[in-house]
């Protein structure tokens, strides 16, 4: 009974637009690229005050990160000032985490009114310079292959760093551990040909739900991510699975753990004892059909009454 209103509460469509989100996915670590800007991480920072927004790049492998002043931020813009992008995909994983250091340094130099462009370099000297948590070399070293020590960086013969690579795979392998463990992460059960709801990113008052009621259809799922197609306008996007709630039919076959009422009943009246009185008192027998013996208290004690 328990197992079928579980299931019923699950296939109502409001309780679904409702509900709580999923747990999140275990954590996917990527492993470290093979070179210097083979993989890099890339988004954008502002509006800061002036209007203007910074472009911040972040190469996988050593680390190495660079910002860049913008006034707009269209995708021909972005591909005049970074050429690499039209061959290198883009990950933001790496870059979120810079963003919030960037932000705290440029935070502090508005409120003692120094000059931010000016601490923004200091900013990215210094990172450049030390060494990194996961790879335990800086990210200057591993990008050009010796420390910097002037202001005009030369790219030298590259040497693949064994240690930093060893180091890499170690630390991202703990702080999956730890992450996956803190937040509960499970495999997902979404599978291609799905319908699902999507996630309601913003909401205008208290009462919308917490997933929009537009249906969509999981075309593709590759890790975390998701191409999904809307039913009404047919219409592509991209989703993490973090953001999708499956929507279930009420007369899908039980899912394990879940037993039919019919089952159920004849179940119970095959396993479960008659009610008659037990003519033997020394023994019993238990539903799995092992006999076993009743404990007596001592006979020193049948006298005594319990309040």
């Amino acid at each position: 009974m328990d197992a079928q209103v579980e299931k019923f509460v699950k296939s109502c469509r409001g309780c679904t637009l409702v509900s709580a989100p999923e747990p999140p996915e275990p954590l996917q670590r990527s492993k470290l690229p093979s070179s210097p800007w083979h993989t890099i991480a890339l988004d954008f920072f502002g509006p800061l005050p002036e209007g203007q927004h910074l472009m911040v790049v972040i190469d996988y492998y050593s680390r190495f990160m660079e910002v860049c002043e913008m006034e707009t931020i269209t995708a021909y813009d972005t591909h005049e000032h970074n050429p690499l992008l039209a061959t290198i995909g883009e990950v933001n994983g790496e870059v979120e985490r810079q963003n919030r250091s960037i932000v705290k340094r440029l935070r502090i130099a508005q409120q003692l009114g120094q000059d931010w462009r000016h601490e923004l370099y200091l900013y990215l000297l210094t990172y450049h310079s030390s060494k990194h948590p996961t790879t335990g070399e800086s990210p200057g070293e591993l990008m050009f292959g010796r420390r910097i020590k002037s202001k005009l960086p030369v790219i030298s013969s590259f040497q693949e760093d064994a240690e930093a690579r060893d180091r890499d795979a170690v630390v991202k392998e703990k702080g999956k551990e730890y992450t996956d463990r803190r937040r509960g992460a499970k495999e997902s059960d979404l599978e291609q040909g799905d319908h699902v709801l999507v996630k309601r990113m913003r909401k205008s008052s208290k009462l919308d739900a917490d997933y929009n009621s537009e249906e969509f259809v999981i075309c593709r799922k590759t890790g975390t991510d998701s191409i999904i197609q809307s039913r009404d306008t047919g219409k592509l996007y991209r989703r993490s699975s973090a953001h999708l709630k499956k929507i279930r039919n009420r007369h899908e076959t039980p899912e394990d753990g879940e037993i039919e009422q019919d089952n159920l009943d004849s179940s119970m009246e095959a396993n479960f004892p008659s009610t008659e009185p037990i003519k033997d008192p020394e023994s019993v027998q238990s539903l799995s059909g092992v006999t076993k013996r009743i404990r007596l208290p001592p006979a020193k004690y049948a006298d005594y009454a319990p309040h």
